[in-house]
């Protein structure tokens, strides 16, 4: 038989114990990294830490007879790196196969590894913030086979290489453990050259964009820009059909048109580009061979612009009549009537809808091209036509006082998103805002920032307010549930109720110094939201 040219490795979830622990102790308990890692995203239930979806799973299988807190989160979703990475392999002439998520494929994977019919295993990082999922990875990779040849890309290996002194990426290389490291932003073609000269035993010397084992150390090649047109590059789903995904992640341009202050994204995403409406129309209608696909994930950080565009790939939509539903990022400026008609007609469930604030100086330092009137008017057309709708809130921007702390509270609590996700500035020192730090008197970054109107710790207190404190709208930690829920079939009152549930439990535990286990009686109340009151 021969050996795979290349086995990739999706997800590796790690347990919430698991996250808290590391979390502790990289942060501290009173960081705010441990609050957004853990407080504001676990509850404690049968000495167990689980997200609303991990719990709402638990739930779901206890009353279809099945339980298992390993297979909690992501195996209904095909990883998106898979599916880009194993088409274009096999468009390149590799063989391949995949681990979608490690922690429920854990038998399979150990069996290709001791079976030694593999010439390399590639793992994405790309859902990635910290190095301990990839240790996991990479030790149950080598406890089963020492030898394979271990290639690593993605986002998270991306931005270390941005960020990082050379010294530090050596040790954390070093640390890891693997045999080369892509740094490319998309790393298809990359990949490519890497197997082949594992293939044929030739040295890496002249391919760019790595970092690789050599005598003791990594060496690197330099950067070049991979120029791979989106539609050059679609997914052949029919590589991925016998299998039981119940989600797929569908990609329609590449980096972000727009130059947000908070955001480095634009800088290094490169040019920004977009799929023909025919491709699409092709990848769509591909997934709707497989009946087992139920809902669709939209991965560009704006999806909806250009306005034209987003029309006339709704109206596409709506010609084939699809079966799946959808959800995506969505910017509020360029929602109107017909727009958000077309959206519900299309099968959109849910949007998450990047408010950031609704003061106009702040949205204005944060250059975000649009007004708070095109916000108020975008959210009121979601809520009249049942679309759910999350508001996604940064607290702290230079510039934030606690007046327009005020002006963004009372706009979620009159117009009424369906949920909002508040969170404090995470200073991004490649971010465009500090270009301006003199002008702001800009001092720290990460969560240890001041500025000249707010510092860190003041925004961290106005958001556990905002947290507590909302009445008319429903604190998010964990955006896919919604979509998941109703594409199951709940209601969106019974999904606020589930999810209002585990926001006692967090709210609880939200100051004491160590997580409690969750209180029966919202325990119970999230039973009876999902029907489940075993």
């Amino acid at each position: 038989m021969d050996k795979i040219d290349c086995l990739l490795i999706g997800h590796n979830q790690i347990t919430g114990l698991k996250c808290e622990r590391t979390s502790r102790v990289m942060w501290g308990r009173n960081s705010q990294f441990y609050k957004e890692a853990v407080t504001l995203r676990y509850i404690k239930y049968e000495d167990q830490l689980y997200t609303p979806t991990q719990i709402s799973n638990k739930f779901t299988q206890k009353k279809n007879g099945e339980s298992s807190f390993e297979h909690l989160s992501y195996e209904p979703t095909l990883n998106g790196a898979i599916a880009y990475l194993g088409s274009y392999l096999n468009k390149s002439g590799f063989t391949f196969d995949f681990i979608n998520c490690l922690k429920s494929e854990q038998d399979k994977l150990a069996s290709i590894l001791k079976r030694n019919e593999l010439h390399a295993v590639a793992i994405s990082t790309s859902m990635y913030t910290t190095i301990f999922p990839i240790l996991e990875a990479i030790a149950f990779i080598k406890k089963h086979n020492a030898s394979v040849k271990i290639v690593i890309g993605g986002s998270f290996i991306a931005n270390q290489v941005r960020e990082q002194e050379e010294a530090e990426l050596q040790q954390m290389f070093g640390v890891i453990g693997a045999d080369v490291y892509i740094y490319s932003n998309e790393g298809e073609h990359t990949l490519v050259k890497v197997l082949r000269a594992i293939k044929e035993m030739s040295p890496y010397t002249d391919i760019n964009n790595i970092f690789y084992k050599d005598l003791g150390k990594y060496s690197f090649t330099f950067p070049e820009e991979e120029k791979i047109g989106l539609d050059d590059n679609l997914i052949n789903w029919n590589l991925f059909e016998g299998n039981q995904y119940k989600y797929v992640n569908v990609r329609t341009t590449v980096s972000c048109p727009f130059s947000c202050a908070f955001c480095g994204y634009p800088k290094y995403g490169g040019k920004y580009r977009q799929l023909s409406i025919e491709a699409l129309e092709k990848q769509l209608n591909m997934i709707r061979e497989n009946p087992k696909v139920k809902g669709i994930y939209f991965i560009d950080d704006t999806f909806n612009f250009p306005a034209e565009r987003f029309k006339n790939i709704l109206r596409m939509m709506i010609k084939n009549k699809y079966n799946f539903k959808w959800h995506s990022f969505f910017r509020c400026q360029y929602a109107d009537r017909e727009t958000v008609e077309l959206m519900k007609e299309s099968g959109c469930q849910v949007v998450y809808c990047g408010i950031e604030s609704a003061n106009q100086v702040i949205l204005d330092n944060m250059n975000k091209n649009t007004t708070v009137e095109q916000y108020k008017k975008g959210i009121s057309l979601l809520n009249e036509y049942g679309i759910a709708n999350i508001a996604s809130i940064i607290i702290g921007f230079p510039g934030e006082t606690y007046q327009t702390y005020l002006d963004t509270y009372n706009f979620i609590e009159e117009l009424g998103p369906t949920f909002f996700r508040s969170h404090v500035w995470y200073a991004d020192a490649e971010s465009p805002i500090y270009s301006k730090k003199k002008l702001y008197k800009l001092e720290e970054s990460g969560y240890e920032w001041s500025h000249s109107t707010m510092d860190a710790k003041t925004a961290a207190t106005l958001t556990d307010l905002m947290f507590l404190n909302i009445k008319n709208s429903v604190y998010d930690s964990d955006y896919p549930i919604a979509f998941d829920l109703l594409v199951k079939g709940y209601s969106i009152e019974q999904i606020k109720k589930f999810i209002n549930g585990f926001n006692m439990c967090m709210k609880k535990g939200l100051n004491a110094p160590i997580l409690a286990e969750a209180d029966y009686q919202y325990i119970q109340e999230m039973k009876s939201a999902l029907g489940s009151l075993n």
